[in-house]
């Protein structure tokens, strides 16, 4: 019904930025800094299911639809998508830089480094790539060249996607495959419905059942710290809160620390440090772990 994608919206994008900024990003992973256009876009692709579905006239409703103010107020909001987004990733550059040297020192300070994540933007994972992904030999999140997952992967910096990454999608296209586009898989709403996508796919089982391995043993490591960054411990995502609550309760680790505006173990008796970024910031914090 419209003539908007992530794949043209991107493209656009991409061909507008600095050279610097594009040694960051291949145009198959450039997608996923456009987060913000997801809503609009898995609202139009139900919408064509549904027409589909209930055998409407697609013609008619999208006459119809093109008619009202809703395809002027989203033609409004990508525009100013596209020209907040030249100028974010510039930002985001800034930012890489600024927590380089904290992440420099943090993977030299341990043999080992698992980092869970709920996000889907992936922002974090530049963070810890670094410019130019320059720490790409030690940095795995698990996918092959060909866009398949490799289980086996080894390296000492590993980053576990536990509800998707918009830069990845089942089949997603490649420098050495071209498949029909796909939407990524995110793992959103209820517990139920979160478990249910987990089962569901490959990687999101791996990813988590990682986690478990991580939360029930603290396996050959002769110091085993675990740090949470501003997770939210809420009801949907019981089956992360849940492996936290078994590991702490089973002295895995010997030191935790939490980085929160709210001190969301506090009722839990493991022994634990609570750090309130009105007192420290992010980059100290992740610098002196």
């Amino acid at each position: 019904m419209l003539n908007f994608t992530y794949q043209k919206i991107s493209t656009s994008v991409f061909s507008r930025i600095d050279p610097q900024l594009k040694a960051m990003f291949t145009p198959e992973s450039f997608d996923y800094i456009l987060g913000g256009l997801l809503t609009v876009n898995l609202a139009i692709e139900r919408t064509k299911q549904d027409l589909k579905r209930f055998k409407m006239d697609e013609k008619a409703f999208s006459d119809l639809f093109r008619q009202s103010d809703l395809q002027a107020s989203i033609i409004s909001a990508l525009d100013e998508i596209e020209n907040q987004l030249t100028i974010s990733l510039g930002q985001m550059l800034d930012v890489v830089d600024a927590f380089s040297p904290a992440i420099e020192r943090l993977v030299s300070s341990y043999d080992t480094i698992n980092y869970f994540t709920v996000n889907f933007d992936g922002i974090f994972d530049h963070i810890i790539y670094g410019r130019g992904y320059k720490r790409k030999n030690i940095v795995t999140d698990f996918w092959k060249g060909s866009g398949a997952l490799d289980q086996k992967a080894a390296a000492k910096v590993k980053v576990f996607h536990l509800h998707g990454d918009l830069r990845y999608k089942p089949f997603k296209k490649t420098n050495y495959n071209t498949p029909p586009y796909r939407w990524p898989v995110l793992v959103v709403g209820d517990q139920e419905v979160k478990k249910g996508i987990i089962a569901s796919n490959e990687a999101l089982r791996f990813y988590n059942n990682s986690l478990r391995a991580v939360f029930d043993n603290r396996g050959p490591m002769t110091k085993n710290d675990l740090a949470i960054i501003g997770f939210g411990f809420r009801d949907e995502d019981e089956h992360i809160v849940s492996r936290i609550k078994h590991g702490l309760s089973a002295g895995v680790f010997d030191r935790v620390s939490l980085f929160d505006p709210e001190d969301k173990l506090s009722a839990h008796p493991a022994k634990h440090e609570w750090v309130s970024p009105s007192k420290e910031n992010l980059i100290s914090y992740v610098g002196r772990l």
